[in-house]
């Protein structure tokens, strides 16, 4: 298990924004390379951050949960990721977004990609005309055209308009991969007791958290969902200093956040984050050491 800027592979996972290493794609290798100098385990970025690179390889699609309190800058989040995918696949049917905002408010957040976007409000005509996964796919031959479909602040007005919400979410979460859907869930908050919202958990392939906007039960679900510890998660948050820290449940997991990718390994990382925790202590004492007197 390795990560590169190499491109050996065709599993891509993040590009670089900025800085010497400007739009560079990082990949992810699944088996480990000797080759200190090109393949790592670990990537810290002195300029220029790190963004999530959508799924391409044949047969898979991201699966997304995105997390986080109003104010936390979910659709900004989605509006970029939005803006790669439709560059990564130029062939891409429109991306569905089902929504309560007003069509004012989705004016405002994706602006830039209203060609790219059909905007879709939640409202009761979903429950009288409920949709279903084959009414959003298109196929040529035997290869359906990517889509994404995104579910952003979708929580209805009536109780009967959420459950048909989720009904959908779950049918793509569970089946939209044979389809060629990739999907993204921006919730404030994590139901984890709601059979509908563990179903759809359960078949994530990615979750991206805003730590200064984190939903109480955030750590229950890192923990019980992707394998990541307390500790981790939260040390990680500390050294990273990013605005959102995205962990997996893939083949091979890793963690990464806008400064930082590491292939994740749970002891390792802890032990790392310790060291470099002394080594900054160290450091700031020899610089306090080392001013002069007032």
């Amino acid at each position: 298990m390795s990560i590169s800027f190499k491109h050996k592979s065709n599993n891509p996972i993040a590009y670089v924004e900025g800085g010497d290493l400007n739009k560079k794609v990082l990949y992810l290798h699944e088996e480990k390379h000797q080759d200190q100098a090109n393949y790592f385990d670990r990537v810290v970025l002195d300029e220029g951050t790190f963004f999530v690179h959508p799924e391409i390889r044949i047969g898979q699609t991201d699966r997304i949960a995105l997390v986080g309190a109003p104010g936390a800058r979910k659709s900004t989040w989605i509006a970029k990721y939005l803006k790669i995918y439709h560059n990564v696949f130029p062939d891409a049917l429109p991306t569905i977004l089902f929504t309560t905002q007003s069509e004012d408010d989705f004016d405002r957040a994706f602006k830039d990609l209203k060609d790219d976007i059909v905007f879709m409000h939640i409202d009761d005509s979903m429950l009288q005309d409920r949709i279903e996964l084959n009414d959003m796919c298109k196929k040529s031959g035997e290869r359906y055209f990517p889509r994404c479909i995104v579910f952003d602040d979708y929580v209805g007005s009536t109780r009967k308009l959420t459950e048909e919400v989720e009904r959908l979410r779950n049918a793509i979460a569970c089946n939209g991969r044979k389809l060629n859907f990739t999907q993204i869930v921006a919730q404030t908050d994590l139901p984890v007791k709601s059979g509908c919202y563990r179903e759809f958990l359960s078949n994530c392939t990615h979750m991206i958290a805003f730590p200064a906007f984190a939903p109480v039960n955030l750590k229950y679900t890192l923990v019980n969902y992707f394998n990541i510890p307390e500790k981790v998660w939260s040390v990680y948050k500390k050294q990273s200093a990013s605005r959102w820290i995205c962990v997996t449940r893939t083949g091979v997991p890793y963690i990464m956040s806008e400064t930082i990718c590491t292939v994740f390994d749970a002891d390792d990382e802890i032990a790392l984050m310790k060291e470099q925790e002394q080594l900054r202590k160290k450091k700031l004492k020899e610089r306090f050491d080392n001013m002069a007197p007032f």
